[in-house]
């Protein structure tokens, strides 16, 4: 059987402010779960987070979205980051 290894995301990346000068609160949800014990539910001892680029509320200006290139660039690092993990035979 594959070794499970939790990732976390913690981003609000490409979210809208609740209201103005208010950061969204879902980069906080992977603690929420680690504080209710959802990681003893799935049985596994390992977990990696991965730290998202600083939140922007500024959208680009030809796309209209927030954190545009951020986005990719954390899509990206997400893919090496589970790439990585498969390859190791490790189900993420």
């Amino acid at each position: 059987m594959k070794e499970v290894t939790i990732v976390e995301f913690p981003s609000n990346l490409g979210l809208k402010e609740p209201e103005t000068g208010k950061e969204p609160g879902v980069k906080h949800l992977p603690d929420w779960l680690w504080k209710h014990n959802f990681h003893k539910l799935i049985n596994t001892k390992n977990s990696i987070r991965l730290d998202p680029p600083k939140y922007s509320n500024i959208k680009d200006p030809e796309t209209h979205i927030l954190n545009a290139d951020s986005l990719v660039t954390y899509a990206r690092e997400q893919a090496y980051l589970i790439n990585n993990l498969l390859s190791q035979n490790k189900l993420p």
